[in-house]
């Protein structure tokens, strides 16, 4: 079981699938420095959502379906990643047209 120090609580993606925009809300037992990005299928980085610290509790951020570019990306299957501390989560979601 991880410790509760590093653990961040239920990453969730929402809904999935989505068209337009995905909220994704995750919360943190300790304050930490916390990165959410999106990837594509091939592992390429096609958002950056997070990257900050924040303090323990709930948080929510949201992803347009636009890559780092702003441009909107095709329908399909991407990633959502979450790093703090030492540990990472990811969950799967589906764009739609």
């Amino acid at each position: 079981m991880p410790s509760i120090e590093a653990s961040v609580v239920g990453l969730q993606a929402a809904p999935n699938p989505f068209q337009h925009s995905l909220a994704i809300r995750f919360a943190l037992k300790t304050a930490s420095q916390v990165q959410v990005i999106v990837l594509d299928l091939q592992g390429r980085i096609v958002a950056n959502v997070v990257d900050q610290a924040l303090p323990s509790g709930r948080h929510e951020a949201s992803w347009d379906a636009r890559d780092v570019q702003g441009r909107r990306v095709p329908p399909g299957v991407y990633f959502v990643r979450a790093r703090y501390g030492d540990r990472t989560e990811s969950k799967q979601v589906v764009l739609l047209k």
